[in-house]
């Protein structure tokens, strides 16, 4: 079902993120972690449980429906990471909402760059694939190929979320 070319890209992803891993974990050496006061703990443990409760309502909507209708909308392995990608997303949203998301000390800036660097770099990645005559549905299935569209979209959800926010904390100082 996958060729070459597929596991050599998941192990060339795996391997750098294990790059990115190393070079953040010497970067940091020495720093003292993120601090986040009492009030943004509590609304992180708040949005963990959130994303708990929507993988789980997630997860047992879909088999109801794949049950129930015998209708299999994706392979199994994009029907959870869907499942993971969306309780992800309800977390980081929920603490950039309630202001949880960053440190104290830490400046969204760098992150705007890199979430808007990985949506544009998946959703070109997905266009190529699409161009390249690969398809995204097969046999009335999600593929492997449609995942990114799906971090595509999760980043540009995020993204909205964090400008979203920008703009109203700038209303609230404003006013």
């Amino acid at each position: 079902m996958y060729n070459g070319a597929y596991a050599i890209g998941v192990g060339v992803g795996l391997l750098v993120a294990l790059i990115f891993k190393v070079i953040y974990a010497r970067t940091t050496r020495g720093r003292k972690a993120a601090q986040y006061d009492e009030r943004q703990e509590k609304a992180r443990m708040r949005a963990y449980a959130s994303a708990f409760w929507a993988l789980s309502v997630y997860t047992l909507a879909n088999g109801l429906f794949v049950r129930l209708t015998e209708i299999v909308w994706a392979d199994a392995f994009m029907q959870a990471f869907i499942g993971f990608c969306l309780a992800g997303l309800v977390a980081i949203v929920q603490c950039i909402r309630d202001d949880a998301y960053f440190s104290l000390r830490e400046r969204p800036g760098l992150y705007l760059k890199v979430f808007a660097l990985v949506f544009v770099a998946n959703l070109g990645i997905g266009i190529a694939a699409v161009l390249a005559s690969e398809p995204i549905v097969a046999g009335g299935m999600l593929t492997v190929r449609s995942l990114n569209f799906v971090v595509a979209v999760v980043f540009l959800v995020i993204l909205l979320a964090l400008w979203i926010k920008r703009l109203r904390d700038r209303g609230e100082r404003d006013a």
